[in-house]
């Protein structure tokens, strides 16, 4: 029986120094598993908000571009025939402002009467939670019976992060850094073109987008 025992192997375990280097390698594992997970996922939401960003960005020159393209001149209908464009800047960067009259989606429902010209107006105005950004806001109210000073509602901010917006107008022979229908000669109340340059802040590099919108009524106006 003793001599059987002494043959089994006996068992050894890890040393407090080995059991240290192992936890340590581990722990190093970790950090550097946790630094690659931490990457990924800083540059999946820095992606998200560039494209959410940039959507945003393309549904506002939409909603401009759309709305410029019924700026209203009608020679048979009596119809409140305006655009306003002041050029400005802010922080070095234009920061300009329009205000134009405009058919509302249904143009012959407008015309005849079921529905009204709008007067919209687009600013900026500063963001009070980030320096350096602006808020661009629509306003808008009824182009009908404008002698009475009907109520105006509220602005609508619509983006919260915008950089810069420019504004051009083009009369024909050249472009122009304002407009104002009430200072033009009758029959050139409304540019043929407008130039709109809009750059919003979205992660590390801002979206750029600009287009040029030709105005339908400018070639009936004379």
């Amino acid at each position: 029986m003793k001599a059987a025992s002494a043959r089994q192997p006996r068992t050894r375990g890890f040393t407090l120094m080995e059991l240290m280097l192992s936890l340590t390698l581990l722990a190093l594992i970790m950090i550097i598993l946790y630094g690659s997970f931490h990457a990924v996922a800083a540059s999946k939401l820095q992606a998200d908000a560039r494209v959410q960003s940039d959507q945003e960005a393309r549904t506002l020159m939409w909603m401009m571009c759309r709305e410029l393209r019924g700026a209203v001149f009608t020679p048979l209908i009596p119809s409140h025939v305006l655009m306003i464009g002041q050029a400005s800047r802010q922080g070095g960067m234009p920061m300009d402002s329009i205000t134009f009259a405009t058919l509302t989606p249904g143009h012959r429902r407008a015309l005849e009467g079921f529905n009204a010209e709008q007067v919209v107006s687009y600013a900026a105005a500063p963001n009070p939670k980030h320096r350096g950004w602006f808020l661009w806001t629509r306003s808008e109210r009824s182009g009908l019976l404008l002698t009475a000073s009907p109520a105006q509602l509220p602005p609508t901010v619509l983006a919260t992060n915008v950089l810069s917006v420019h504004f051009r107008y083009f009369n024909g022979f050249q472009w122009l850094e304002s407009w104002d229908s009430t200072a033009t000669p009758a029959g050139q109340a409304l540019p043929q073109a407008v130039s709109i340059e809009l750059m919003v802040a979205s992660g590390r590099q801002p979206t750029y987008l600009s287009t040029i919108i030709p105005i339908p009524m400018s070639t009936i106006q004379k």
